[in-house]
């Protein structure tokens, strides 16, 4: 990012570059500081009023060309006066030496073990863990899910790095942004709540958010997801792609369920498969209906009430099995 925010400083970005460091400024208040500092100390290195003189060093050039006299090799012996360097060569080299650092920041970022020191472990063995962090921020982790705490946590950031599925509510602190490291991929937030799935062998990695704004990056991509958003990472490609989420992806942890026009028989074949219930569709036609609605822990008896009731439907129970009637709905097109 930061050989591109030199790119624009000076003046060779294009619109998409323009937009993709505005993107990535908006991001947290580290990277607005970030781009400043670079920006005073671009400025900085173009104070100096010294100019070349082309045509003078060239006259000089041409004139021992055609001299006759061999060229005479002057050894002088060295000074111990110090010697002052103008001050544009000091300033660029300190805009130099900070664009390196922040090279070097950014290739440790994605390697947690080398960035941070990883002072707690967290596991979930056979059952979903329920955890607190110090700054209030809650985690469900899925079993075998591993999470590591940076020791300097919440010092000027908040960094964990996940193995596995959790889910992540994060309390709000605008000055020190929460970063969840997962393979090559960093997610950041400052109050949120929102899903990774992050497998050490597993060839992907997905996000998928329910409040707030997340913004997740890799080497090539930022993309910033607002709830209902989702993606999947593929750590062969280094591609970050927009997915539908699920209505039921956060079921595992809080046993809640996000229909945004979901057609009726996916959100049947959700429920059947939550719930372990037998939900069936009498009219082909009804699948064609789309359901709005949220529930939050709620019991299936419930929720096929709720659905009755929103779409018009009659549903009647044999003993198991839950039958849905209707006149149904027309496809859209």
């Amino acid at each position: 990012m930061y050989d591109l925010v030199a790119k624009q400083l000076a003046g060779e970005t294009t619109g998409a570059e323009d937009r993709e460091i505005a993107l990535w400024v908006e991001v947290s208040e580290e990277n607005v500081r970030a781009y400043e500092h670079f920006r005073q100390m671009w400025d900085a290195s173009k104070t100096s009023d010294w100019q070349p003189n082309v045509d003078r060093a060239w006259a000089r050039m041409r004139t021992r060309m055609h001299s006759d006299e061999p060229p005479v090799i002057k050894i002088e012996r060295r000074s111990n006066k110090v010697r002052t360097l103008p001050m544009w060569r000091i300033a660029a080299a300190v805009v130099v030496l900070f664009a390196t650092v922040w090279f070097v920041r950014d290739a440790l970022r994605s390697r947690p073990a080398d960035y941070h020191d990883w002072s707690k472990q967290v596991s979930a063995v056979d059952s979903v863990r329920f955890e607190s962090l110090k700054d209030g921020s809650e985690m469900a982790m899925k079993p075998s899910a591993k999470l590591y705490v940076a020791n300097d946590f919440g010092r000027r950031e908040r960094a964990v790095a996940l193995e596995g599925e959790a889910r992540f509510t994060v309390a709000k602190n605008p000055e020190k942004p929460f970063r969840v490291q997962a393979a090559e991929l960093t997610i950041e937030v400052l109050g949120t709540e929102f899903i990774v799935n992050s497998y050490p062998d597993s060839s992907f990695v997905s996000v998928a958010v329910s409040e707030g704004l997340v913004a997740v990056m890799s080497s090539r991509d930022t993309l910033r997801l607002t709830p209902g958003d989702a993606v999947r990472f593929d750590r062969g490609t280094g591609v970050i792609v927009p997915q539908r989420q699920k209505p039921d992806a956060f079921f595992w942890s809080n046993r809640s369920l996000d229909f945004r026009r979901t057609p009726l028989d996916e959100v049947v074949a959700t429920l059947n498969r939550n719930y372990q219930s037998n939900l069936v569709l009498a009219n082909p036609l009804l699948a064609n209906c789309r359901l709005t609605a949220n529930f939050n822990d709620q019991q299936i008896a419930d929720i096929v009430e709720v659905l009755a009731a929103t779409l018009n439907l009659e549903v009647r129970k044999e003993t198991t099995t839950w039958i849905i009637e209707g006149a149904g709905c027309s496809p859209e097109l």
